[in-house]
């Protein structure tokens, strides 16, 4: 079993994060949403697909005490203080209603809210592949089973109930979960060229462009099967296998060690960005609200910037002092 840390995994992680957080600002910026509906057609996939690969690589047929503790406790506690936090929000602005106070409710009882549903979610995904594991199948065959799992998602409808949207989030992300654990089985057969990777992401480009890629894995919506392999499992790919190429490239190391120092501290980040974001869009929303033209363009990507550059003494202190609000003992990375 491998226990030694995959370097480029971590770039990828970084790298999803850091476009997890760009999408959740520039959604408040229209001018931006064109690049917003590029980065939502893969940001969440490329999470679940190196998880299916990390765990390709470890080929465990048990999860872990500290595991499941590391995926719920968190979930617990930044569900806690996310509902506070909107709640505390709503109520300064004059807007908490009892319709909201019932949604919330469900969001933090049933559905997750911020982004800490893909904590829960990825709990109840690794345990279904570990029961998937027990069928024995080959690494083609995981390929086969995540294509099968995204064609049941695609052409499922009625989401309005809670439940069925952390089933059908659980189905989505088990797809890619076998896709990228797939994928980890076969990359010792054949491996990804450069152009191959660069292919992939123009075609995932092209097909955003062109079609659009509706993936929204908060709500359990879905977009039609082939444009969505083109953009999500294409892109994901292509930019995983380009980061892994970045790995042995020595004049790239600044770069490097920001996406590895993103990716080591995903879990905080992604916990912690929308509280932040929230703290800095409730005294500007409506003074942004005002801007026009490259003025509203550069106030999204310097409250990206800031939020970005505010998660790293958040790092420092919850790694260093609250580690187990992350269900851990002592100073860990993620």
């Amino acid at each position: 079993m491998s226990t030694k840390r995959i370097e480029w995994l971590d770039y990828t992680k970084g790298f999803g994060i850091l476009l997890i957080m760009m999408a959740h600002v520039f959604q408040y910026f229209t001018p931006l949403h064109g690049i917003n509906s590029y980065i939502c057609s893969f940001h969440v996939p490329i999470f679940f697909i190196a998880a299916g690969y990390l765990a390709g690589t470890k080929k465990s047929t048990k999860m872990s005490a500290g595991r499941v503790k590391g995926l719920l406790i968190p979930y617990i506690v930044f569900s806690l203080i996310n509902s506070a936090m909107k709640l505390a929000i709503l109520f300064l602005k004059k807007s908490l209603t009892v319709e909201v106070l019932k949604k919330e409710l469900v969001e933090l009882t049933i559905t997750g809210n911020g982004t800490v549903w893909f904590l829960l979610c990825l709990l109840l995904v690794e345990l279904c592949h570990l029961g998937l594991a027990g069928l024995k199948i080959r690494d083609y065959g995981w390929l086969v089973t995540g294509l099968v799992l995204l064609k049941l998602v695609v052409v499922s409808d009625n989401r309005d109930y809670p439940f069925l949207v952390v089933m059908f989030r659980v189905i989505a992300g088990l797809a890619y979960y076998c896709i990228g654990y797939g994928m980890c089985g076969l990359c010792c057969e054949q491996k990804i060229k450069l152009w191959m990777a660069v292919l992939l992401l123009v075609a995932g480009l092209i097909t955003e462009i062109i079609f659009g890629c509706q993936i929204d894995f908060f709500n359990g919506d879905f977009a039609n099967l082939l444009t969505m392999l083109v953009c999500s499992v294409g892109s994901s790919i292509g930019y995983m296998y380009l980061l892994e190429k970045m790995e042995k490239t020595l004049h790239v190391e600044k770069i490097k060690r920001v996406l590895s120092y993103f990716g080591k501290n995903s879990l905080v980040v992604m916990l912690v960005h929308p509280i932040l974001l929230q703290v800095v869009m409730y005294p500007l929303g409506s003074k942004i609200g005002q801007l026009q033209g490259i003025i509203f363009v550069l106030a999204g990507i310097m409250i990206y910037i800031e939020v970005v550059i505010f998660e790293i003494p958040f790092i420092k202190i919850i790694t260093g002092y609250f580690p187990f609000i992350l269900g851990r003992s002592k100073k860990t990375e993620s």
